[in-house]
């Protein structure tokens, strides 16, 4: 039997993934947070361990969502591609995953109980975007789909560095930390220049673009394919950029909520506005394999009393910002990242 290793994420959540081969959920941890390893002991910490395990579905299990999501007394199964379990306690939780479980879903549902424990500590999880350029940070809230990810990279690639994608870390004095993990691309995100950065030709998207638009039968069968082959990566940061992010606190100097409009522009926006929306941003956050949310806070109880903690930490954080409202002309992604570009240097 191969001697069990321990893989110490970061000193941050104190992420302890134990393995004893490589598999596909020990592959996408490790190369989600290839750059985020620190030795920051101010930091605070998640008791996680991620624990292989030859699990299996126990008879008797109780059915919560067909095919997908089942309970015996003490646990929860997932049981997409593969199976894994999820046993939470007040101060730490473990994931038991098999080499047949499925790394995205493993991360995905980790990264949600993280954000459920990371109100005891301090800190919590905003559906955000950010980067550091001129030397000043902005962060960019929104519901999904509405271009945070679009602009960081714009940003990346005219000389910015990173902060987050689509998740930023935010402490309770209202200072964000980077969240380095892989950022997702999909065809919409690749822009002439990103297309140029990456070596994507330009051949190939103009078809897959034609297919998408077409949206029938085939061009729907071919679009899929070419996205899969050609557009779908998940890369570090630093495929955009050669500036690397230290691992610290900052402090945020613009703090946006974005929303779609027939225009782009800056426009005033009310904190209990912004905190509504953010609540709703984080629940779909946590819906998108199955509703996650609601299944965990009825199997463990207690995780209620984060989610409330929660809310009262993101009411103290935006007291402790200076909110700016946006609205993006539809896809008009460069018009929104010159704006904000040009607001930093005010």
């Amino acid at each position: 039997m191969m001697a069990q290793t321990n893989y110490n994420i970061a000193d941050r959540f104190r992420v302890s993934l134990v393995y004893e081969e490589r598999c596909s959920v020990v592959n996408e941890i490790q190369g989600q947070y290839t750059f985020y390893k620190t030795e920051d002991t101010v930091l605070p910490v998640i008791g996680l361990i991620m624990q292989k395990s030859k699990i299996k579905l126990p008879e008797g299990a109780l059915e919560l969502v067909k095919d997908t999501l089942y309970e015996d007394k003490e646990s929860l199964y997932v049981t997409q591609n593969g199976v894994f379990k999820i046993i939470a306690q007040l101060d730490n939780f473990t994931i038991e995953y098999s080499t047949k479980s499925s790394g995205e879903i493993v991360f995905h549902v980790m990264e949600v109980l993280i954000r459920f424990y990371a109100p005891l500590y301090d800190f919590m999880f905003m559906h955000s975007s950010g980067f550091i350029k001129d030397g000043k940070i902005s962060l960019i809230n929104a519901f999904g789909g509405s271009g945070k990810t679009e602009v960081m990279l714009k940003a990346l690639l005219n000389g910015a560095q990173f902060i987050s994608d689509d998740l930023g870390i935010i402490n309770k004095d209202g200072k964000v930390y980077p969240y380095p993990v892989l950022i997702p691309l999909r065809v919409h995100h690749y822009d002439v220049k990103l297309r140029r950065k990456l070596n994507v030709s330009e051949h190939y998207y103009r078809f897959a673009i034609w297919c998408m638009k077409k949206n029938g039968k085939i061009t729907r069968r071919l679009y899929n394919a070419f996205n899969l082959r050609c557009f779908v990566r998940n890369l570090p940061y630093t495929a955009f950029t050669d500036k690397t992010t230290e691992l610290q606190y900052y402090d945020i100097d613009h703090f946006y909520w974005v929303q779609s409009s027939d225009t782009t522009a800056l426009k005033e926006v009310c904190k209990k506005e912004f905190y509504d929306r953010m609540v709703v941003c984080l629940e779909n956050e946590s819906r998108k394999y199955f509703d996650l949310d609601g299944f965990l806070r009825y199997k463990f109880p207690f995780l209620n009393d984060y989610k409330e903690k929660q809310n009262e930490l993101m009411m103290r954080i935006l007291e402790n910002v200076s909110i700016q409202g946006a609205t993006i002309k539809e896809r008009y992604f460069d018009e929104l990242a010159q704006l904000l570009f040009d607001n930093n240097k005010i």
